[in-house]
């Protein structure tokens, strides 16, 4: 399963990624929501984990940028 990770604090987003990759999930991470779109419309994945408070574009707008190329 591969998962997206979309967290602003650097250590809580290395956490989430060495977390999750034990319990083996394949982990890609974005730093911030302009990043995070970039990842959720070019690549396939089965869930994203996306902070709402995050820098340059927000966690909820983020969401409907996804689901409006039509991604869920």
């Amino acid at each position: 399963m591969r998962l997206l990770v979309v967290e602003d604090e650097s250590l809580l987003r290395q956490q989430l990624q060495q977390g999750l990759s034990k319990q083996g999930y394949v982990v890609d991470v974005a730093e911030d929501g302009k990043s995070g779109l970039y990842y959720a419309t070019e690549y396939d994945f089965d869930a994203a984990i996306i902070d709402l408070g995050l820098p340059e574009i927000d966690g909820i707008s983020l969401i409907q940028e996804v689901r409006a190329a039509g991604k869920e």
